[in-house]
């Protein structure tokens, strides 16, 4: 029973990294496509908007790429638990990093559109970038704490041969 929900995880993580990889080759097509037909168009502030959705979109097909590829690599491709604290640690550092820089350009092209759309867009890019610089704090705080962790001597149990300490 345990093998087959095993082998059922790793296809549905499979599935998922395909679609997410799918998704995010299509974004980078819509993205050229805005920015083309924008430029088309000859008229620099559709072409300044369309080239700010566009870097939205590239954004987030990075971002999707990057969870895809973290599935793959720590579901599928890797047939090992985090049950060491430097595993979880460079795992969740790998994973909340992407998502961080994401929030970041996020932020940044929302910036940019308050140029053009009013007030409305700067207050939205603040709370983005509060919400990224409190996400950075938090894996800061993650990464303090874990490497505290990892200097705990944890005792062996009487009989336990060394390095049995999981």
């Amino acid at each position: 029973m345990t093998h087959l929900l095993e082998r059922l995880s790793r296809a549905l993580y499979i599935t998922a990294g395909v679609v997410l990889m799918a998704l995010a080759v299509a974004l980078q097509a819509v993205a050229l496509t805005i920015v083309g037909s924008s430029l088309l168009s000859l008229d620099r502030s559709v072409a300044t908007q369309s080239m700010l959705d566009a870097i939205g979109l590239i954004v987030l097909g990075v971002a999707s790429l990057e969870i895809a590829k973290y599935l793959f690599d720590e579901e599928v491709f890797r047939d090992r638990q985090l049950h060491r604290a430097d595993e979880a640690r460079r795992t969740l550092n790998k994973f909340m990093t992407t998502i961080i820089i994401a929030l970041s350009l996020e932020g940044l092209v929302f910036v940019f559109e308050a140029r053009t759309h009013g007030e409305g867009y700067l207050i939205s890019a603040a709370v983005i970038l509060l919400v990224d610089t409190l996400m950075f704090v938090g894996l800061a705080l993650f990464q303090w704490l874990i490497r505290r962790a990892e200097t705990i001597q944890v005792p062996r149990p009487p009989g336990a041969p060394p390095g049995a300490e999981d």
